[in-house]
């Protein structure tokens, strides 16, 4: 999935084209801890004259302390309010910027393991082929504790396990992949006996190499990976990571912001119906079943954002709203970016229960609009397409009388503009619906910095910008968004799909 905040890098560093790109195979360590300064190490190639560090949140500063052909090192300090989770993070050189890496920012003390690991911490280490890591805990009967596994979500192609072993090194608890967070894991366990225990994390196909790091996370934290709101939260439409705050440290779930009103659905309430009628009178048992069904229904007002969440196996959801005979409605469903394993399906139907639409085998993600044939209640049922379920299985819709805005795709994901040049941004365009011109405008652009065209023509499904650097731009690394706004839409930010760990990923 595309990032939902298109984040232009500009380093206006050198007075001509840079002939040769940083490259970054790994960082270490992949962890930092807030509030605390750490000597960062990157590893490649071409990572000579290093100028600086980007990186995706705010509060971080990185000071240069070594530079050559395969490797550079920082200090870098993260201010004591930066939010927990995983960020991005550039590399800048005289020649131009690296690839994207990806490193967590941590409120756990951060620790280079030993024979026995403190509780709480996060430890670092790297998945080596046909290796084990090991380390010791000391816990009592009844202690409860969170674990989780980082090294997926950190853009390599790792797969870790981790498995908790007893005293007689029996196996008491063993985790690979947690339902949303990729291949990596977040867990709680009790353990039923005390003393010393041993925590062992490998990859599960015994693959490796050294560029695969990871961060082993144990203490008393949320192990939860979906949040549901219970109020609306209006604003820009975002995606924001929201810290879930423990004894020790924190854990983070991502939770959309929402310009309409939120609905969560509800547990079903079924009629009052005694069994032994159900059991005796076919009619009147079909009649009470069908009681049942009109009873499970959670109403909400268009526009709405419709939460909820398909609890077991075979669970649907469903959501019924008023409509105006001839009133088109537009649809769009969201799960993955949630955290969450389910792939919704979505199934409209009118008062009569007449299918109306169906998403079948398209993603629910890409907008998809119905028609009231008649005044009435409508339904919108969801379900998991294989029929799947569990209390993470989260998901979203939603529902609105306007068509979404357009999406629009950068091919770049980051530029090196020499000042008084420019650099060429190619723009995609996908449009749902909406008709018209597409404003496009800077957002937080040093001045000299300017975007041209400003515009993009109704039957236009691509255009080539170009990113300018005059010569009172100042040097340095820049953060710049493109804003696009069509007619009758609130404006949405320009995406990219940015290159990680050298290609292209979906992480």
């Amino acid at each position: 999935m595309p990032a939902r905040w298109f984040f232009v890098t500009l380093a206006a560093l050198l007075p001509q084209i840079a002939t040769a790109d940083p490259v970054v195979d790994s960082i270490s360590p992949p962890v930092l801890e807030v509030g605390k300064t750490t000597r960062v190490t990157l590893v490649g190639r071409e990572l000579a004259y290093a100028e600086g560090l980007w990186f995706s949140c705010g509060r971080v500063t990185a000071k240069p302390v070594e530079s050559r052909a395969d490797r550079a090192a920082f200090d870098v300090t993260v201010d004591k309010a930066t939010a927990v989770g995983i960020v991005g993070v550039r590399i800048a050189t005289r020649n131009g910027l690296g690839n994207a890496c990806l490193v967590l920012i941590d409120d756990l003390p951060v620790r280079t393991g030993g024979e026995t690991i403190p509780i709480p911490a996060a430890v670092w280490g790297t998945l080596r082929e046909a290796t084990v890591d090991r380390y010791a805990i000391d816990v009592e009967a009844g202690t409860t504790l969170s674990f989780e596994a980082v090294a997926n979500r950190l853009g390599k192609d790792s797969d870790p396990l981790v498995t908790i072993r007893d005293e007689k090194r029996k196996v008491v608890a063993e985790h690979d992949n947690s339902a949303g967070l990729y291949f990596d894991c977040r867990f709680e366990h009790t353990f039923a006996a005390g003393g010393r225990h041993t925590v062992e994390i490998r990859d599960a196909r015994y693959h490796g190499n050294d560029h695969h790091l990871y961060v082993l996370r144990i203490g008393r934290f949320p192990a939860r990976r979906v949040a549901l709101p219970t109020e609306s939260k209006r604003g820009p439409a975002a995606l924001e990571f929201v810290a879930l705050k423990g004894e020790h440290g924190s854990a983070w779930v991502p939770v959309p912001t929402s310009q309409h009103p939120i609905t969560v659905v509800k547990p079903p309430i079924l009629p009052d119906v005694p069994a032994v009628v159900i059991g005796r009178n076919p009619l009147r048992a079909a009649t009470a079943m069908l009681a049942r069904r009109q009873f499970t229904a959670t109403f909400a007002a268009v526009p709405a954002e419709l939460w909820g969440t398909l609890p077991q196996p075979g669970s649907t959801a469903t959501f019924a709203v008023m409509l105006a005979k001839g009133q088109r409605v537009h649809v769009r469903g969201e799960a993955k970016a949630l955290n969450s394993p389910a792939d919704p399906e979505v199934i409209v139907q009118d008062a009569n229960g007449r299918e109306l639409r169906r998403t079948g085998d398209a993603d629910v993600e890409t907008p998809f609009d119905f028609t009231a044939p008649n005044a009435g209640e409508h339904r919108l049922i969801v379900r998991d397409k294989q029929r799947d379920g569990g209390p993470d299985f989260a998901f979203r819709l939603t529902v609105r009388n306007d068509p979404f805005p357009p999406k629009l795709t950068a091919e770049a994901e980051g530029l090196t503009v020499p000042r008084g040049s420019y650099q060429e941004v190619p723009i995609v365009v996908t449009r749902s619906g909406t008709a018209g011109p597409i404003a496009l405008t800077l957002r937080g652009a040093p001045p000299g910095v300017t975007l041209t065209p400003t515009k993009i023509d109704e039957k236009e499904t691509a255009v080539v910008c170009r990113l300018a650097a005059d010569a009172t731009a100042a040097l340095g690394l820049h953060t710049v968004q493109i804003v696009a706004e069509a007619v009758g839409c609130e404006p949405v930010l320009v995406t990219t799909q940015p290159l990680i760990d050298t290609r292209r990923v979906n992480v």
